[in-house]
């Protein structure tokens, strides 16, 4: 939540400064204006620049610290362009003055590098009929072009003085550059130096035309007793910044005269479809089969070292390899783009690497057992940490980012509120060693089991919060967790039933079970936001116990499949077996699940949290077959146009894997930005277009991933939307035509209150909250909505999806809806 800034002045000549700068005005294109006698780029990446000579430039540092650079002192001559496969910045030294300056451009990005994918396809079809033979061959080719136009703030230059000596009194020569450019000069009348930076206006008013051709040749055969075969192979497709084709051959073979004329536009993540069809068709018996394989990727996780101090680190991957990656330091983060886990050991107790995907700012604990008790407070972003002991401040702690603090004291049976300012990760354990536990965020509703005895507890602290539990077995009860709510054991080694444990609307509660019967551990009750579908299990279990929300089914490499049963009214399933399953053993599930187990060599029982990594690398196979036997003769003319409408939106700066292709939306006012199909996005105060002060209040409050995963934005960080002391609704839109669309809106961390969606609570609890539903969208747009930071009511925003297909507004004729597109869930 706080801000700073730096520079640096004085590189042994000259007399000049440049300043630090953050991530968001890095770039990936960087042209040179002046002969410079050294180069210095910075990046958070292993990034590698070329010349267009073919010199290279590759940055080196830590990946730790996630910090690079580059440094030359040979001089590289003015109008060299260096083009980064990653974001970077850079200075260097005019060969000529020796003073230092700064090449700022912000994100520009990749501009005018092109990404050619190319994908095969083959189909073949086969058919026999038997009648009079007719041929009708059409071949229509299509060609496109749309114009797209991105606008940024006015800004109006009187005048510029050229780097010589004649001055320019007309900005022409200067504006209407179509690459990006920086520049620098000496005022004439003052002899001061001065940069021009105006970061990520993109190509203002310019115009980039983008080029589609659609052939299509269609051909009909019918003959008497024959048996046609015919195959359809090798589709390219290439995709560029500036122009994309797409070339598509289909061959048929049926017993229809049809006449079809079809027209196809595809531009980005626009596609508009007009088909106008005139047919007279006599069928008789006709059998069809239809294969679809999908494949979802996505992410893995951020683990961090919490408390294993031993030099046994257990990582398992999602192929199931386990190993030992040695003693690890506290703190110590280890990433990968594919799931894996890793548990650690501390004086012979297990104690779990913690998922990123816990870190929150709102937590609620109370300890069963074995004081004095030790609770640990890992910062993703620095933070103050208030913690309370049964409602009264208990001590108050700072975390720098990317290091940890712990506090010590006797809380059994306390229950210990945390509130922080920043993204924290907890964790709990007892000076004796036992029951150590990562501790989620609190949240409405909890799942777990009890092994022998449970506790649920409320963050609001002697408020009368009543829950209520409902078990895979059938069975409800209401508990009061005011204070601290036992439970008695649903049997031990967790062969009881799995509950959910739901609290009132805007209450947030916790909940932990001790006690298995044997060794001396503990678990935590979790949110289904930190449930998963792929489980690898990096120690042999003695038994295996899961939880859902839902009838899943989970299988192994190997085949066995592991289905949960429970109650459909309840919403909570459960599966259990005491049967031992061996280390590396991957769980594949096609529902989010939870797992925990007992440690066969320990007798520790652990859970295996990731969070929602969903079905990374799962492929899902569905094969439907249609038989139709009927004689229909028909007449039918038609006319259909759609638009169809699919995006992704980022708000914390800059780009994730797990969403390709995602809009970085920073906190700019509605009207600003355009997607490149012309829809306006951006954000509101109080239903208008944000002023200069509360535009930038929005701005700041970026937050750069892995904060809550993709990165976010406050809901006006300074608290500038206000009138007087009244907080006003602080909005991003999103200008789309009007429709039924499909939306996944993430408010990803800390208070959730009133957090809307189309004007609309999004029904939030605590931690991240993910609004999923079909909206109708009017004359104006699609929006979600918060308040002031300091308000305590919706803090943040980190992902917006939306889809759908609709008629376009344009067209006069008559046709059918087409069907809302599948959105993907992240």
């Amino acid at each position: 939540g706080k801000l700073i800034g730096g520079a640096t002045v004085g590189d042994g000549d000259g007399g000049d400064s440049t300043t630090f700068l953050p991530l968001t005005l890095f770039q990936q294109v960087t042209p040179l204006p002046k002969t410079l006698e050294y180069l210095f780029l910075i990046s958070d990446q292993a990034a590698t620049c070329t010349t267009a000579s073919g010199t290279t430039y590759s940055l080196t540092g830590s990946a730790t610290n996630e910090v690079y650079k580059y440094y030359t002192s040979s001089n590289i001559a003015a109008g060299t362009v260096l083009s980064c496969d990653a974001p970077i910045t850079a200075l260097g030294d005019d060969s000529s003055t020796d003073e230092e300056h700064q090449i700022i451009l912000g994100p520009v990005w990749a501009y005018g590098l092109s990404t050619t994918t190319t994908v095969s396809t083959t189909t073949t079809s086969t058919s026999t009929t038997s009648t009079t033979t007719t041929t009708t061959s059409t071949s229509t080719s299509t060609t496109t072009t749309s114009t797209s136009t991105s606008y940024h703030h006015n800004h109006d230059f009187d005048h510029y003085e050229h780097e010589h000596d004649d001055d320019y009194h007309n900005s022409d020569d200067l504006n209407d550059h179509n690459k990006p450019i920086t520049a620098l000069g000496d005022d004439s009348s003052t002899d001061e130096e001065h940069q021009i930076i105006l970061g990520p206006v993109w190509a203002y008013g310019l115009s980039t035309t983008t080029t589609v051709s659609t052939t299509t040749t269609s051909t009909s055969t019918t003959s008497t007793t024959t048996t046609t075969t015919s195959t359809s192979t090798s589709t390219t497709t290439t995709s560029s910044s500036t122009s994309t084709s797409t070339s598509t051959t289909t061959t048929s073979t049926t017993s229809t005269t049809t006449t079809t004329t079809s027209t196809t536009t595809s531009t980005s993540s626009t596609t508009t479809t007009t088909t106008t069809t005139t047919s007279t068709t006599t069928t008789t018996s006709m059998s069809t089969s239809t294969t679809a394989t999908t494949t979802t990727t996505q992410e893995g996780r951020s683990m961090v070292n919490m408390w294993s101090s031993s030099s046994t680190n257990t990582f398992v991957g999602y192929n199931g390899t386990v190993t030992n990656i040695g003693t690890q330091a506290i703190g110590t983060i280890v990433r990968d783009s594919a799931p894996f886990y890793i548990v650690g050991d501390n004086g012979g107790t297990l104690t779990e690497w913690q998922s990123t995907a816990m870190a929150g700012t709102v937590f609620v604990h109370s300890p069963y057992r074995n004081g004095p008790q030790m609770y640990r407070m890992y910062a993703l972003e620095a933070a103050t940490v208030s913690v309370y002991k049964n409602g009264v401040l208990e001590a108050t702690q700072n975390v720098a980012a990317y290091s940890y603090e712990t506090i010590t004291g006797a809380y059994t049976s306390y229950v210990m509120s945390f509130n922080s300012t920043g993204s924290i990760l907890l964790a709990s354990w007892c000076t004796d060693s036992a029951d150590y536990n990562p501790i989620p965020p609190a949240s409405q509703t909890i799942y777990g089991s009890c092994s022998t005895l449970s506790a649920v507890y409320a963050y609001d602290y002697g408020e009368t919060v009543s829950v209520t539990q409902s078990c895979s077995d059938g069975t409800t009860a209401t508990l009061s967790a005011g204070s601290r709510a036992t439970i008695s054991t649903f049997g031990s080694q967790y062969t009881g039933k799995a509950c959910k444990w739901t609290a009132p609307a805007g209450k947030l509660i916790g909940g932990a079970t001790v006690g298995d019967g044997d060794g001396g551990d503990s678990t935590t009750f979790l949110p289904l936001t930190l449930f998963q579908q792929v489980t690898p299990l990096p120690k042999t279990l003695e038994y295996l116990f899961l939880i859902s929300d839902q009838a899943a089914t989970c299988s192994t490499a190997s085949g066995t499949t592991y289905s949960l049963t429970g109650s459909a009214t309840n919403g909570v399933y459960k599966y259990y077996t005491s049967s031992n399953i061996a280390a590396g053993t991957v769980l594949s599930c096609d529902a989010p699940i939870t797992a925990l187990g007992d440690d066969t060599s320990t007798n520790e029982e652990y859970q295996i949290i990731l969070g929602p990594v969903w079905a990374y690398g799962i492929s899902t196979t569905t094969t439907v077959t249609t038989t139709t036997t009927s004689t229909i003769t028909t007449t039918t003319t038609s006319t259909t146009s759609a638009v169809s409408v699919s995006y992704s939106f980022l708000f914390g700066g800059e780009s994730v894997s797990s969403v390709p292709g995602a809009i970085l939306d920073t906190g700019h006012s509605y009207g600003d930005y355009k997607t490149s199909q012309g829809y306006t996005y951006g954000w509101l105060c109080d239903g208008s277009p944000m002023s200069s002060s509360q535009e930038t209040s929005q701005i700041s409050g970026v937050r750069a991933p892995p904060r809550s995963t993709y990165g976010l934005n406050h809901f006006d960080r300074e608290n500038v939307c206000k009138s007087g002391s009244t907080y006003l609704p602080v909005t991003w839109k999103l200008d789309v035509p009007a429709g039924s669309y499909q939306v996944s809106v993430l408010f990803p961390e800390s208070y959730k209150s009133q957090c809307s969606v189309m004007g609309t609570n999004a029904g939030c609890g605590s931690s991240s909250c993910t609004y999923s539903s079909t909206v109708t969208v009017g004359n104006d747009g699609f929006y979600i909505g918060g308040f002031g930071h300091d308000s305590g009511l919706c803090h943040s925003v980190g992902l917006v999806i939306i889809s759908g297909e609709e008629l376009d507004a344009d067209f006069n004729g008559t046709g059918p809806v087409a069907p809302a597109l599948q959105i993907a869930l992240i």
